[in-house]
């Protein structure tokens, strides 16, 4: 009898993991900040955390008197065309395997004004793989103006 319940169970846990339905985290509030413009644009993506919402607005507070800020939702990968911007940040939960951080390492594969940001569970993690080098912290471990003074350095570069 528990062999056949096994297979069940086995298969929702794995929807559940993989899908949109096992997505718990808080839903993004689109905004945009110093809308009238500023010396350079930027866009920032991001997925919700604490930790991330943490070092999302220390950059935020750092350019939002140069530099017009769009937050979008993640979805936004899909079409993301940075001709109109200057800089891009992407701030994603590394995953098991990064096959579901394609669209993350897509966009930043190659491109020089894309700043791409890893949180992992291991303090020690970096991404340095196929021309993507990437910011990287553990979300619950790190600290978070550390991790944000490293992000505003590169996206500093791109914006100089």
């Amino acid at each position: 009898m528990k062999s056949i319940c096994r297979f069940p169970v086995a298969a929702v846990v794995l929807f559940f993991s993989i899908s949109p339905a096992g997505y718990c985290g808080e839903k993004i509030t689109e905004r945009v900040i110093n809308e009238e413009g500023g010396r350079k644009l930027i866009i920032v993506m991001k997925e919700t955390g604490d930790f991330k919402n943490s070092v999302l607005e220390k950059v935020i507070n750092n350019y939002s008197g140069t530099c017009r800020i769009e937050v979008k939702n993640r979805k936004y990968l899909r079409n993301l065309n940075d001709a109109g911007y200057d800089a891009v940040l992407i701030i994603e939960t590394l995953k098991a395997w990064t096959f579901f951080n394609k669209k993350a390492l897509k966009a930043a594969r190659g491109n020089d004004r894309v700043v791409l940001f890893f949180t992992s569970g291991d303090p020690d993690f970096t991404y340095n793989k196929k021309g993507v080098d990437a910011v990287s912290a553990a979300s619950d471990r790190a600290d978070p103006g550390k991790t944000a003074e490293e992000i505003i350095s590169r996206l500093d570069g791109i914006l100089k």
